[in-house]
C-alpha cells in the first residue's frame, strides 16, 4: 500500500580509482508514492558488517566517490530515503583495495599506422544515412599528420548522426595532457564535434571543459545552433572548418582529473538539414605523463568488470541524445533495447536467464507497462523490453539484473529514457519552434527524412498532428 518506503536501490558498480578513492553507483529505486529525498550509503571491512558512512541528497544522484576508503576488502551498500522511512538494501558489493598509482612513467601515443591500437572504441547510437555515412574508422589519408593514415567520420550526411570514438582509458596525472592533431568540415554552426570525459568508467559523460579540463591550444571555434534536433544543440564545438586544410594541433590540460581512470571521447553530431559537410580527420592521439595503476577487483574477483552500454530506441522516435535518453514524438508505446558491449578481446552477450532472475518485478517500471514480446533479441546481446502506456513527459528506468557474459562474469544494466510528445527537435521542451517544424511538412508524404512530424503515425502529415503539438505546448522533460 502506498505511500510506503522506496524499494531498494540496486547497487551496479564498485570500481577503485587510481588515487585510492572508492567509486560506487546504483540505480534509482520505485519511490513507493512517495519522493525520494536522498541516500544512505554503507561501508564496512567484512560481508554484513557495515555501518553507515555518508548521505548523498536528491533523487537522480545515484552515485558517490569514497575519497579514503580502508586497504583490503570492502563492502559497501546503499539505501533509499523519503518521507516515510528508509528502504531495505539490495546485495552488498565488495572491492579489493590496491595500492595507489606510480607517478608519471611515460604518455600513450596512437599514430594509426597502419592501424590503430588495440582498446579503442565506436559507439553510434544514430546514423540515418546509413552506409552512406561511414562511422569512425582508420582511413588513409592523404593529409594525415604522421604519415599516412587518421581516424574518420563522415559528416556529409543530411540525415541525423552521433557517433563517439572512445579512446583506451587512461590514468592520468596532475601534469597530463591530451594532445592531438585534426581537421574538419561540417555544416558550420548546424554540425560539429566536441571533446568528453568520463570518470566513472563510461556510465556518465561531460564536456571536457566543463569538467575541469582546458584546452591550451586549438579549443572550439564556435557552437551548434540550439533549434534543429543536433545531439549537441546549444554547445561549444568544433564546427564549420576546411577539410582540404592542414591538421591543426589541440593541447587539452587533463590535470583537473587526475586521480581517476579517465575515458575520453570524441563525439559528432549532425543534425537533419540540406547542406552536407565533409567529415572528421584526427590523428597522433597522445596522452603525456600517465601513472601505472594496478588493477583492482570486483566482488567477484574479475578484473575489470564487464562493461555495459545501455541503448535506447523506441517507436517513432526523434533522437537520441545520449545513450540513456530518448525523447519520442509519437505516442507513448516504446521499445528500449539494452545491449551488452565488450571490452578488447572479451564477447560479451546477455544469456538466457531463469524467468526468476529476469522477471517484470526486476524492471524498475509498472509491471503494467512491460508488453508483450520482451526478452533476448534481435540480437543475442540484446534484450528488449516492449513498454505501453508510460507516462508523457517523464522518465522511465529500466534495470536487467544478473546478466553473464560469455567469460561467466555477472553484472548488472540499467537505463533510462525521457517521453515527450511532439518534441520534434529534441530539445526537451514542447513549444513553437516544434508546431513550426510540423507545419513545414504538412501536406508532403512521409519521408525518412520528415518521419517525426507525423506525430499520430498515421502516414499523414496535416493539421492534426500540429494540433497534438500545439496541445501540448510547454510540456517539457524535467
Amino acid at each position: 500500500m502506498e505511500p510506503a518506503v522506496p524499494a531498494a536501490p540496486q547497487l551496479i558498480k564498485a570500481a577503485t580509482q587510481p588515487s585510492g578513492a572508492a567509486f560506487i553507483s546504483w540505480t534509482e529505486p520505485d519511490n513507493g508514492g512517495s519522493p525520494i529525498t536522498g541516500y544512505k550509503v554503507y561501508r564496512g571491512t567484512t560481508s554484513g558488517g557495515e555501518s553507515f558512512l555518508a548521505n548523498v541528497t536528491g533523487v537522480t544522484n545515484t552515485k558517490y566517490l569514497d575519497p579514503a576508503p580502508p586497504a583490503g576488502n570492502v563492502f559497501y551498500y546503499v539505501t533509499a530515503g523519503n518521507a516515510q522511512g528508509e528502504s531495505p538494501f539490495c546485495r552488498e558489493r565488495m572491492l579489493t583495495l590496491l595500492p595507489p598509482c606510480v607517478q608519471p612513467t611515460g604518455p600513450f601515443l596512437d599514430d594509426l599506422e597502419p592501424a590503430a591500437n588495440p582498446g579503442w572504441q565506436v559507439q553510434t547510437p544514430t546514423n540515418e544515412g546509413g552506409a552512406a555515412s561511414p562511422t569512425w574508422q582508420v582511413i588513409t589519408d592523404p593529409s594525415a599528420h604522421s604519415p599516412t593514415h587518421s581516424f574518420f567520420s563522415d559528416a556529409s550526411t543530411v540525415q541525423p548522426k552521433e557517433d563517439r570514438l572512445i579512446a583506451p582509458p587512461q590514468n592520468v596525472s596532475a601534469t597530463s595532457h591530451l594532445i592531438f592533431w585534426h581537421r574538419f568540415q561540417f555544416e558550420d554552426g548546424f554540425d560539429g564535434g566536441v571533446l568528453e570525459v568520463s570518470l566513472d568508467n563510461g556510465d556518465t559523460w561531460v564536456d571536457v571543459v566543463t569538467g575541469g579540463g582546458s584546452f591550451v591550444t586549438g579549443g572550439y571555434n564556435g557552437a551548434i545552433d540550439p533549434g534543429f534536433g543536433n545531439v549537441l544543440a546549444g554547445r561549444a564545438a568544433w564546427t564549420g572548418g576546411d577539410a582540404t586544410s592542414a591538421m591543426t594541433k589541440v593541447d587539452v590540460n587533463l590535470g583537473a582529473f587526475a586521480g581517476f581512470n579517465v575515458m575520453v571521447r570524441f563525439r559528432l553530431g549532425c543534425d537533419f538539414l540540406e547542406t552536407p559537410g565533409v567529415g572528421w580527420f584526427i590523428d597522433d592521439i597522445q596522452f603525456t605523463n600517465l601513472q601505472s595503476c594496478p588493477s583492482s577487483t570486483d566482488q567477484r574477483g574479475v578484473t575489470e568488470n564487464p562493461r555495459w552500454f545501455a541503448h535506447i530506441r523506441c517507436t517513432r522516435c526523434r533522437r537520441m541524445p545520449s545513450p540513456t535518453r530518448v525523447e519520442s514524438n509519437a505516442g507513448l508505446a516504446a521499445r528500449v533495447t539494452i545491449t551488452a558491449s565488450s571490452l578488447p578481446s572479451r564477447t560479451i552477450w546477455l544469456a538466457p536467464l531463469a524467468p526468476t532472475s529476469v522477471a517484470p518485478a526486476s524492471w524498475l517500471v509498472p509491471e503494467s507497462v512491460v508488453a508483450a514480446g520482451t526478452g533476448i533479441g534481435p540480437a543475442q546481446n540484446q534484450y528488449t523490453v516492449n513498454l505501453t502506456g508510460v507516462t508523457n513527459a517523464n522518465y522511465v528506468s529500466v534495470a536487467l539484473h544478473n546478466v553473464s557474459d560469455t567469460a561467466g562474469h555477472i553484472g548488472d544494466v540499467a537505463t533510462t529514457m525521457g517521453v515527450l510528445i511532439g518534441d520534434v527537435n529534441a530539445n526537451r521542451l514542447v513549444n513553437s519552434t516544434d508546431t513550426s517544424v510540423v507545419q513545414a511538412q504538412s501536406g508532403k508524404p512521409v519521408t525518412i527524412s520528415n518521419f517525426r512530424t507525423d506525430i499520430n503515425t498515421n502516414g499523414l502529415i496535416n493539421s492534426t498532428d500540429t494540433s497534438i503539438v500545439q496541445s501540448k505546448s510547454g510540456t517539457g522533460l524535467p
